[in-house]
């Protein structure tokens, strides 16, 4: 750790075109800082609900500075990203984004990172692709998380589908290009079924009630629905 950014770790993991092949590289920093933030909050919380009072108020105290740190080294206060779908969709779901900033965040995560960069495709590895559906729906841009879905060029589901793959490989290839993929890496591989889970929360609308452990009481909102 130096002046509150964390310089080990792994960035991403498997996007589109494997480790060496992506065409956006996630800095190490930007994702270890986060989980740092993302860890002394929860701290803090675990803290509290132990009645550790001081160790919650250390954690958090530490994580203010961690927050400032991170956005002070990777938010582009002019395109409103962190330079990746991973690292805007990392900041929105930690709690790292500046207050009152987050919807503008958002849109350009979707109009810059996605649709003008990528044309409307993903590029997130696991860390990206945990987040980004669900912060997608959070913001309301559902039309443009299922074109994003059903989208059939390479890198897509639909594309792994056709390809013919009845479980997830832990790294999206074009196959077609680079058949030797095939042969490389786990064809059985949840980690990167980050989709999976938006599925459960926000299509089945399963949302987890942080005061009951262990799902005891949780909410039913389906994405979209509005009281």
């Amino acid at each position: 750790l130096k002046d509150h950014i964390l310089y080990q770790g792994y960035g991403d993991w498997c996007p589109p075109g494997g480790n060496r092949g992506a065409r956006d590289k996630v800095a190490v920093e930007l994702t270890s800082t986060a989980f740092y933030y993302h860890s002394l909050v929860l701290m803090s919380k675990i803290s509290s609900l132990l009645g550790k009072e001081a160790e919650a108020i250390s954690y958090s105290g530490e994580a203010v500075f961690i927050r400032d740190a991170f956005n002070n080294n990777f938010l582009n206060m002019e395109t409103k990203t962190y330079g990746t779908q991973t690292g805007t969709a990392v900041a929105l779901d930690m709690g790292l984004v500046p207050d009152g900033l987050e919807k503008r965040v958002a849109e350009a995560m979707v109009r810059l990172e996605l649709q003008e960069k990528y044309n409307g495709h993903f590029n997130t590895g696991i860390h990206g692709a945990k987040r980004i559906y669900d912060q997608m729906s959070k913001y309301g841009y559902e039309t443009e998380l299922f074109e994003m879905i059903r989208k059939k060029e390479f890198p897509s589901y639909n594309y792994l589908f056709e390809n013919g793959f009845t479980t997830w490989p832990e790294s999206f290839h074009d196959y077609d290009a680079r058949e030797d993929a095939i042969q490389s890496g786990s064809h059985n591989h949840p980690m990167q079924a980050g989709f999976a889970m938006w599925f459960h929360r926000q299509l089945g609308g399963i949302q987890l009630d942080e005061a009951h452990g262990g799902f005891s009481m949780f909410t039913i909102r389906p994405f979209g629905y509005h009281e």
